[in-house]
């Protein structure tokens, strides 16, 4: 599979949406983060979902450290589905931005604006038909406030760089804490969703693993995911550790939602 880099219209572009059309929320931490914050974090993915559709989004944020008053807001970094016309298989948007105050965007894959209002700098490339596989997604400081996204495909090696942003002056490297992640399915965030929505979610599986960093001696934890929004108790959703031979928890496993549905 090639990697390949896709501008998308900014309509198109997803940030984190009201608590009430999110699906699954989740926390992560690492131990032992320098009090100047970390400079670089990778978070592990998979997301797979049947049949293809456009519309899940699962995301990891990070908070800063020395962020000014007034600022506010987090970066993000994450994989949507969508269709491929083409083919009639899942493709993956890697998704990588900030919705913090004075953002400013680095490279020619990123833009300001922001769903819902918000300030921000959202960029995007895209990695055609590679659902069901694992990605590395990387948040690395390339000096002073500056910071890239980058997608790895752990199947073919190949990496690309999703985007890169620049955070306002003063403000230092990626607390260890307060880390959380999520799944939404983005057509629910348009104001006329069907009453009956819960029932019409498509099927998904999704993994996120731990996060790790080239930071010594600091260990990262994909804590327990939990259901939220408006539709708890209605998809379906199971999660539970994941495991690696047999006994080594390296994340958490997610699934939720029909086969057979569309979301429509």
């Amino acid at each position: 599979m090639k990697l390949t880099s896709t501008l998308l219209p900014l309509a198109a572009l997803v940030q984190f949406v009201p608590a009430t059309l999110a699906l699954i929320d989740a926390t992560w931490s690492m131990t032992n983060a320098p009090p100047g914050g970390l400079s670089d974090i990778t978070f592990p993915m998979r997301i797979d979902m049947h049949p293809y559709n456009d519309g899940y989004f699962m995301a990891q944020q990070v908070q800063f450290v020395k962020v000014p008053t007034g600022s506010g807001g987090f970066a993000y970094i994450g994989l949507e589905t969508h269709m491929n016309s083409t083919t009639g298989q899942i493709a993956l948007s890697a998704i990588f931005g900030s919705t913090m105050n004075r953002t400013e965007p680095a490279s020619a894959s990123c833009r300001h604006g922001a769903h819902q209002g918000r300030e921000g700098v959202v960029c995007n490339t895209t990695t055609w038909n590679g659902a069901g596989r694992e990605y590395q997604l990387e948040i690395k400081n390339t000096g002073n406030t500056t910071w890239a996204g980058i997608v790895r495909d752990t199947v073919t090696g190949q990496h690309l760089q999703i985007g890169v942003l620049t955070l306002e002056d003063g403000i230092g490297g990626i607390m260890g804490d307060e880390g959380k992640g999520m799944v939404e399915w983005t057509p629910w965030t348009d104001d006329d969703v069907n009453p009956d929505h819960c029932d019409t979610l498509p099927y998904g599986s999704f993994f996120l693993g731990n996060p790790t960093t080239t930071h010594e001696s600091t260990v990262g934890t994909q804590d327990e995911a939990h259901e939220s929004g408006d539709c708890i108790d209605q998809v379906n959703f199971v999660t539970e550790p994941a495991l690696a031979f047999g006994f080594l928890r390296v994340g958490i496993d997610m699934n939720c939602g029909t086969p057979g549905q569309t979301g429509e």
